[in-house]
């Protein structure tokens, strides 16, 4: 992800040991923050992207582990001085798969793990709310925020659509057809214009 924060503009990238900081120009490194793999398991992968906002930058482990918040801006091999908070054990506030959106000047962080999505202050890492996500299937797409609202997709096609200010559920869209199990692509936008791809067919829907 590239993020400006204080006028310095950096890439960040998310490794299965570090997350770290390069400047745009040289890709240089400015900094880096880990480790959470300590014993150097050598098949720890980390699927998430990082994501900023607010002079935050979230690193999600894996598997149900804590999310990180690193203040951005450091120099070097940073402690964890530099961190702003982190997720409790058993918290909904963990992803394996999906990268929280940042949009309202919150996080919104879906948990493929506790299967909830949850609204989250950048600087404390205090949830506004949590909700549940409806029905069996597992969640693994990234959420994608507009026009209000955050749209979430299930393995099944399902889209469901929640209100970013409340935490209320507004829709449940069945998209997918019968049979379907393995949707993981996010909902994206266009010109006033959603795009939904299930396991077999692509949809383009007014806004």
């Amino acid at each position: 992800m590239v993020y400006e924060y204080n006028g310095r503009k950096e890439l960040l990238v998310t490794g299965g040991d570090c997350l770290t900081g390069h400047d745009l120009e040289t890709g240089k490194e400015l900094w880096r923050w880990g480790t959470w793999n300590p014993t150097k398991i050598p098949h720890w992968r980390l699927v998430p992207s990082p994501v900023a906002g607010d002079g935050i930058v979230l690193a999600c482990a894996p598997k149900g582990d804590p999310i990180y918040a690193i203040k951005v801006g450091g120099h070097g091999t940073l402690t964890d001085d530099a961190l702003a908070w982190k997720s409790e054990p058993r918290s909904p506030i963990s992803s394996d798969v999906p990268t929280p959106a940042f949009y309202l000047n919150d996080f919104f962080v879906l948990s493929d793990v506790r299967k909830s999505l949850s609204r989250v202050e950048p600087k404390t890492g205090k949830v506004n709310w949590t909700v549940s996500m409806p029905g069996r299937s597992k969640f693994e797409a990234s959420p994608f925020a507009a026009a209000g609202r955050i749209y979430c997709v299930n393995f099944a096609g399902d889209v469901v659509v929640v209100d970013a200010e409340k935490g209320d559920i507004l829709q449940t869209n069945a998209m997918g057809e019968p049979g379907d199990d393995t949707t993981r692509s996010s909902v994206s936008a266009s010109q006033d214009q959603l795009f939904i791809r299930t396991n077999s067919k692509l949809f383009c829907i007014g806004m």
